[in-house]
């Protein structure tokens, strides 16, 4: 029995038994998931660290944001319904998740632009969600790209991603200082001859380029790529 000195608190704004549920939930619908870079890390490291960034560098206390973070690709990657997540965790995340998941029924192209004007429209709870979210794939990108990306995709992704985090500019001032940071500075190494171990160094975001053009490119590779997913 509770002793009365220390009753039984009720829930507040930040209750980690919410977090703790949302964990839970989202090991079990990426069990047996895998990202796609070299290491084939567990999946879930992403959403957990999308939630890490929100809280330690975009200093969120949303319990609602937090959550649909650690939720935010359930729907999209794995059988769950956007009414199991109202069931589950309520109609505010369910909805913050659902602003955040691509259709997948759409071609890969069509559906990044579609992402990108979307990403206007979207909630101010999800925009903060998708900035998170392109930080650390961004991130993740840089230090360890899937196998099989060549130059050309890895700079294409990051100015994709650039697109997506103007159309939600003005959410959060300190994750979009890390974004701009990482899109002006950022800079990766490739294996230029597998025999040799020799390497080169390329900016994320390639400079003296026509953006515009370069995003086209990447959307006209992606319309060939077909059903090759990202993972990220």
């Amino acid at each position: 029995m509770m002793s009365k000195k220390y009753p039984l608190k009720p829930p507040t704004a930040l209750d980690p038994g919410l977090l703790l549920k949302s964990i839970h939930f989202a090991c079990i619908k990426h069990r047996d998931q895998r990202r796609k870079n070299e290491i084939a890390a567990p999946y879930i490291n992403h959403p957990i660290g999308v939630a890490q960034i929100l809280w330690t560098e975009g200093r969120v206390r949303d319990i609602d944001v937090l959550q649909a973070a650690i939720l935010h690709d359930t729907v999209e990657d794995t059988d769950t319904t956007h009414q199991e997540l109202v069931k589950e965790f309520g109609h505010k995340v369910a909805n913050i998740v659902k602003d955040v998941t691509d259709d997948k029924s759409m071609p890969k192209d069509k559906r990044k632009r579609h992402q990108v004007e979307h990403a206007k429209h979207i909630s101010q709870q999800a925009k903060v969600v998708k900035l998170a979210d392109k930080l650390y794939n961004l991130r993740d990108l840089k230090e360890c790209p899937p196998s099989g990306w060549d130059v050309k995709r890895i700079q294409g992704y990051f100015v994709w991603c650039q697109a997506v985090v103007k159309s939600v500019s003005g959410s959060n001032h300190l994750l979009e200082a890390a974004l701009k940071d990482l899109f002006a500075t950022g800079a990766f190494v490739m294996k230029s001859d597998i025999t040799s171990g020799a390497c080169l160094h390329y900016d994320c975001v390639p400079k003296d380029t026509d953006l515009t053009e370069f995003l086209e490119a990447y959307y006209d590779a992606m319309s060939i790529a077909g059903k090759t997913e990202d993972n990220c």
